[in-house]
């Protein structure tokens, strides 16, 4: 019923209660360790709370991230070694005080709304479970976009690490725990392993077909090919000659054709047709063991180095037509 009603509405948002249930069937109680790559020195984390009791609780009791290195001559154990403790999302303050920095990432208000926004306060009943369970997740899913889409949005919800004490030439493996005590709500570890050797290379996005309409013109790309890489994109235009590419989207685009789901499509307004024009494509990293939101992705590299701007992979064309 609704992981029991979301363990009781998260005890009530987190009063914190036992929640026990031997007679239901819930999804399982873990945290999914959705990627780990390296990005210059760095190895960039990110976790996804595998449902919404789960995300409330470890969001309150915190996260406990472990790394450890593999010794491939030796073959000895490896020591887990603890390198953040209480992870916990932002507090309040200083999450209107990071959205007053970056005004303009959407995501990172969503983030933020999601965490710390109202809720229903009154005494669960039968009667307003459903519009709770519903309020919990619709705050769930938010937290979970938001942090895929933005990079301050999953540092700020603790739902992202960046490991800045690493070595070139390793194999680390990282242990991401809920803090959640086991008698509230028994939470499985997630576990995911990166390799230091070398920086993985995205390809560049492959422009297969297009299409010039009246006024209009749509760009297809093969989506079994790039959904390997990549799960969502942004579209950039520019007048030919110039490189000063706009961002066409709002929110990461990841359309499929109608009545044809093996191509990805992005149609774009044009004032008059004749004239040429670029498109610029970036794409971003996809998530092949994320669950609930398969199409969604990871796209951000590290924050103290672009802190706003996704790995890029690019194809520039040319069309006929004139920007809006």
């Amino acid at each position: 019923m609704i992981c029991f009603i979301q363990s009781a509405m998260i005890a009530q948002q987190t009063g914190v209660a036992n929640i026990t249930s031997d007679t239901m069937t819930l999804p399982a109680a873990e945290i999914k360790a959705t990627t780990a790559f390296l990005s210059g020195n760095t190895v960039v984390l990110r976790w996804a709370p595998a449902r919404p009791d789960v995300w409330r609780y470890s969001a309150f009791y915190g996260y406990k991230i472990e790394r450890a290195e593999f010794d491939t001559l030796s073959g000895k154990n490896p020591e887990w070694v603890t390198i953040a403790d209480r992870l916990k999302p932002l507090t309040l303050e200083a999450w209107r005080e990071l959205v007053k920095k970056s005004p303009d990432d959407i995501y990172l208000q969503a983030a933020g709304q999601a965490q710390h926004g109202e809720r229903n306060a009154s005494p669960l009943t039968m009667e307003n479970m459903f519009r709770k369970s519903d309020e919990l997740n619709n705050y769930y899913a938010a937290a979970m976009l938001s942090a895929e889409f933005s990079a301050q949005a999953g540092l700020a919800s603790a739902l992202r690490y960046e490991d800045r004490n690493v070595l070139r030439d390793k194999v680390y493996t990282y242990r991401i725990t809920s803090l959640c005590p086991t008698q509230t709500l028994d939470i499985s570890p997630g576990l995911t392993s990166v390799s230091t050797y070398e920086v993985r290379e995205f390809p560049k996005v492959l422009i297969q077909r297009v299409y010039e309409g009246e006024k209009y013109v749509e760009l297809y790309w093969d989506k079994a090919l790039h959904n390997i890489h990549y799960s969502a994109f942004n579209v950039y235009r520019a007048p030919e000659g110039s490189e000063n590419f706009v961002k066409l989207n709002i929110v990461p685009v990841s359309y499929t054709a109608y009545k044809n789901d093996q191509e990805y499509i992005y149609r774009d307004s044009l004032t008059e047709n004749y004239k040429s024009t670029g498109t610029r494509w970036r794409g971003s990293l996809h998530l092949p063991l994320m669950v609930l939101y398969q199409i969604l992705s990871q796209p951000w590299v590290v924050t103290e180095l672009l802190p706003m701007h996704p790995i890029m992979s690019k194809q520039t064309i040319k069309v006929a037509g004139s920007c809006i």
